[in-house]
């Protein structure tokens, strides 16, 4: 049995066949609004029925086994008679409030036995429906102050329809934005290997990577005001 639960896969089911040139991957991009906004929304010290990480596969069949631990700590959870050519023909919020609703379901059934830490599951996915399936959090590790105090680098993630994505704000004293650019797109591990730790050297604010290597350098003297996910 695992502590804390600290993965959860949404994707289809892998014998799983497709129709009219769509993929697995062409539907599990779809499910990642969802997946992504629930992952950074539980606490870190969560414990989910011993599970450590959950994998929930979605298939148009009638599955034999519904839920299982597949391994220590490891559990998969199948969705069956699914309708995956209506499924594409919807728009993505509305596919966000499908997949919402079968992460639900999955909570429901799997802690049928312990209702609180259902109920507590259940409005975090209440709130990613309220925030409409758009999330932005800032990395609290990699965010910093220069020496002087007067300027601040926050690493800010957000999750929306267009994936996960990296910026960097560069800001006064004030908390007044004067700098924005998008850093990287998240697709497999890219955060992960490129936003390891930051320092600053003098004016000059850094992202090194997991190798030790500089990723980024933004030299605060030389930065003009953008504005890039506020769009």
């Amino acid at each position: 049995m695992a502590k804390y639960l600290t993965d959860i896969s949404i994707g289809s089911e892998f014998s799983q066949e497709f129709s009219n040139g769509y993929t697995k991957l062409d539907f599990n991009q779809t499910t990642k609004v969802v997946q992504d906004i629930f992952w950074y929304l539980i606490p870190n010290k969560l414990e989910f029925d011993g599970i450590g990480k959950l994998n929930i596969r979605i298939t148009s069949e009638i599955p034999d086994i519904k839920y299982s631990e597949t391994a220590v700590g490891f559990a998969q959870y199948t969705y069956g008679q699914f309708k995956f050519s209506e499924y594409f023909e919807l728009s993505q919020i509305e596919k966000n409030r499908i997949i919402l609703k079968i992460l639900q379901k999955v909570i429901l059934d799997i802690l049928m036995h312990n209702q609180e830490k259902a109920n507590t599951l259940i409005e975090i996915t209440n709130k990613i429906r309220d925030i409409g399936f758009e999330y932005m959090t800032e990395d609290k590790k990699l965010c910093k102050w220069n020496r002087k105090r007067d300027c601040r680098a926050l690493i800010i993630y957000k999750i929306d329809e267009n994936g996960q994505n990296a910026y960097i704000n560069l800001t006064d004293k004030n908390g007044v934005v004067f700098f924005e650019e998008h850093l990287l797109k998240n697709r497999v591990y890219d955060f992960y290997n490129n936003l390891y730790k930051t320092k600053w050297i003098e004016n000059k604010f850094q992202i090194i990577n997991r190798h030790g290597n500089l990723y980024k350098e933004f030299d605060v003297e030389k930065t003009t005001y953008k504005n890039v996910y506020k769009k």
